[in-house]
C-alpha cells in the first residue's frame, strides 16, 4: 500500500527514495508545539541531530529542517497545533542500497 503524502512525494520524485522507504526511528511525546515544530523539555538532542529526517504526528508527515536540544522545526508547517502528550515519530529514509 502506497502512503499518500503528495508534497513529500513531489519533493522526492527525482530521488531513489520513496515514501514507502521511510522507517520509524524514534518515538517521543510532546510537551508543547506550534505549527512550525514541537518541544520536548528533557530531550537533550544534539543540535541538528534530526535535520533531514521526517516527523509524523497525528497523520501529518513533515521534513525536519533542524533541531535544538529540545525543539524540532519542520517544513512545511503543520496545519494544526498538537495537544500536550501527543506522540510523534521520527522517521529516516531507508538506504535502498544497504544490504
Amino acid at each position: 500500500m502506497q502512503l499518500e503524502f503528495p508534497f513529500i512525494q513531489q519533493e522526492l520524485k527525482h530521488s531513489r527514495y520513496i515514501v514507502n522507504n521511510l522507517i520509524p526511528y524514534e518515538m517521543w511525546q510532546t510537551e508543547s508545539s506550534s505549527v512550525h515544530g514541537i518541544y520536548v523539555e528533557a530531550a537533550n538532542w544534539e543540535e541538528d541531530q534530526w535535520k533531514g529526517y521526517f516527523l509524523e504526528m497525528n497523520g501529518e508527515l513533515r521534513r525536519i529542517s533542524g533541531n535544538t536540544s529540545d525543539t524540532i522545526s519542520v517544513v512545511p508547517p503543520f496545519s494544526w497545533v498538537s495537544y500536550y502528550g501527543d506522540y510523534f515519530t521520527i522517521l529516516k529514509v531507508r538506504d535502498i542500497n544497504a544490504t
